[in-house]
């Protein structure tokens, strides 16, 4: 499979595929390696060439909770078209826990409508 945003949009091209509206992420770990105590983090390097809306929901109770702002300057450095939805008192991997919370439950039923609206929210994004 393609790996570069420009692989991509020629794979798409190559094969009559129409390009999707954008891309939704749950928690992503968009870093480059594990960050060391006290230095500066480095994000992957496709997050330097933006060519699609992102949308990202990121759990409070997530280690990638703690980089939310640095990633949010990150994406408008490079001239990002993104939207980022908090998800307060839920953990990383929240649907497919077995000791999930009852804040947790509740969004897991929700996940569906969260990710319509996410859908829905990219389009005017674009």
């Amino acid at each position: 499979m393609p790996s570069s945003p420009s692989s991509w949009r020629k794979h798409l091209r190559d094969n009559n595929i129409a390009p999707p509206d954008g891309l939704i992420f749950f928690s992503p770990n968009l870093l480059n390696e594990t960050p060391e105590a006290g230095k500066t983090h480095r994000y992957t390097a496709e997050l330097n060439n933006p060519y699609l809306p992102v949308y990202i929901f990121q759990p409070e109770y997530s280690p990638h909770y703690w980089h939310l702002q640095a990633l949010s300057e990150h994406l408008q450095s490079h001239a990002y078209r993104f939207h980022i939805e908090k998800l307060p008192h839920v953990r990383d991997g929240y649907p497919l826990r077995d000791d999930r919370t009852p804040v947790e439950t509740a969004l897991r039923e929700r996940t569906g409508a969260l990710l319509r609206s996410a859908m829905e929210k990219l389009q005017k994004i674009q």
